[in-house]
């Protein structure tokens, strides 16, 4: 795992600003010219018609970045985020009921919570609940969030200010902390769905 104070933060950060800015504006003109479009409406935020489709750029770098810079060697938390971006993504080209969206998310969670290896030593309110009740509020708080990003969605820019927003709180926090652990991967639960959303 990367040390807090290590240049390694800095390095994994530009190396991921390089590759989603670029990945980005290489992949709008396409999007544009396959009509990958979301086209307002009555409840839309947005009042042009805007590319969707582009956050599965945020996502390859971000699974990049995890298995780049942190030591894991498992693949069940990178195929919980593809598993979400693909759906996503399949959404933004056909939109699906919610339910299937819904269920997507109970299995991404699901095998988070109760597969992934690392999640097992991570109890971070243990000196106020058990196990077992940590675990039912994390699985709601991180459907919650995966639904409110969704809610964010058509809201240019809001999506990506608040990722910023949380990343900087949680950095901030480890260090303060000077933990590398317990919380890194809370957050890094949270952050399974800072993705798919329209750019």
């Amino acid at each position: 795992m990367i040390k807090i104070g290590s240049h390694l933060w800095i390095l994994s950060f530009l190396i991921s600003l390089i590759i989603n800015v670029v990945g980005i504006r290489s992949i709008i003109p396409f999007l544009i010219s396959k009509k990958i479009i979301d086209l307002p409406n009555e409840r839309s935020s947005h009042i042009i018609p805007t590319p969707k489709g582009a956050g599965i750029v945020i996502i390859l770098s971000f699974v990049l970045m995890y298995h780049l810079f942190l030591d894991f060697n498992d693949y069940l938390f990178s195929f919980s985020i593809i598993f979400l971006a693909i759906i996503s993504l399949i959404n933004d080209l056909k939109q699906l009921s919610p339910i299937i969206r819904f269920l997507s998310h109970v299995l991404a969670t699901s095998i988070l919570l109760f597969f992934w290896p690392y999640i097992k030593e991570v109890y971070i309110l243990s000196s106020l609940m058990p196990p077992w009740a940590e675990n039912t509020l994390i699985f709601i708080l991180i459907l919650w969030f995966i639904n409110l990003f969704n809610f964010m969605d058509g809201i240019d820019g809001i999506t990506g200010t608040q990722c910023i927003i949380l990343g900087i709180g949680s950095m901030l926090s480890i260090f303060l902390l000077e933990k590398e652990s317990s919380l890194i991967l809370f957050m890094q639960l949270l952050f399974n769905r800072c993705n798919g959303y329209s750019i």
